[in-house]
């Protein structure tokens, strides 16, 4: 968080509306997630942070005050009219004018996407290295929206200034890949809520700015997806029979587990057959990884029916 925040100060246009809102994001969401990682410390435990609701509250705020200043016309950054046209991924002309409503739909999209990001956060770099994409992909659109011949050219709304979200964006991927060195596997530091709400946050707001809130959908699938699978209506572990081999230890409530001394990116789960549990079986699968998604489930079908 301090790298981008020095990186933007030296490479930025720091009178530029962009570069505020985006500066004020990461202001945000890194103090919100500072203060969660805190009392976590100060406490001894992850269960004593921020409440859920307390979270929640927090992010809807910014969103709700993101969202006033970004569809105001004194206020906003975008030309006139612009603002509130809703874009989608393939579509070169808005396809409706949401108006004020623009703003709930503002504050979903940054609350849903700072809470994947802080979601995915853990080793192996599962949170910063689809982030490096993620930012790469809206640098792009950023860079092609600002640019008046470029824009034109390929049908894509032109709006001043927003370019510097580009410099941001490369600022962005260059830190994740430093912070990268030391979370890779084997991770030796996670960035905590700290760092994962500021890049969730982050990218949220320049989703909003670049007006292309869907386009997270397809570029951040490995935090859209599910990626983690866990049984919630059990809170103890069936105590069976079964042999060292055979037996993970996994709370049912969490579904957290330990695997030592080797990357595991995928567990299939299933019942042994006997006279409750007959053939053909439920499987579960866990996945954790660089992109362990469900898609990717799908790629290894033929591993998991063997």
């Amino acid at each position: 968080v301090a790298v981008i925040l020095i990186s933007v100060a030296l490479w930025c246009k720091l009178h530029s509306v962009f570069v505020l809102l985006c500066l004020g994001a990461i202001a945000w969401f890194a103090a919100l997630g500072w203060i969660d990682d805190f009392l976590k410390v100060r406490h001894g435990s992850s269960d004593h942070g921020l409440s859920e609701a307390a979270k929640l509250a927090l992010q809807i705020a910014y969103g709700m005050a993101f969202g006033i200043v970004y569809v105001g016309e004194f206020f906003s950054p975008l030309p006139a009219g612009l603002a509130t046209q809703l874009y989608l991924p393939f579509f070169k002309n808005p396809v409706i004018d949401l108006s004020w409503a623009y703003v709930p739909f503002i504050v979903f999209t940054i609350t849903a996407i700072s809470n994947s990001v802080n979601i995915a956060d853990g080793i192996d770099g599962l949170a910063v290295v689809p982030t490096s994409f993620v930012v790469a992909v809206f640098g792009v659109f950023a860079y092609v929206s600002g640019h008046a011949q470029i824009s034109a050219f390929l049908i894509f709304p032109f709006m001043p200034g927003v370019g510097e979200i580009a410099v941001i964006c490369s600022i962005v991927f260059g830190a994740c890949l430093g912070f990268l060195w030391f979370n890779s596997y084997p991770a030796n530091v996670i960035m905590g809520d700290t760092g994962s709400m500021a890049l969730g946050g982050l990218l949220g707001t320049v989703a909003v700015l670049v007006k292309q809130e869907f386009l997270f959908l397809i570029v951040g699938g490995v935090f859209v997806t599910p990626n983690f699978l866990a049984d919630h209506d059990t809170d103890d572990i069936d105590d069976g029979d079964s042999t060292a081999d055979e037996r993970f230890d996994v709370d049912m409530a969490t579904g957290h587990w330990f695997a030592e001394g080797e990357r595991v990116p995928f567990t299939c789960v299933l019942p042994k057959e006997n006279e409750e549990f007959q053939k053909p079986f439920d499987v579960a699968i866990f996945g954790h990884g660089y992109g362990s998604s469900r898609f990717e489930a799908f790629a290894f079908k033929w591993a998991f029916t063997r």
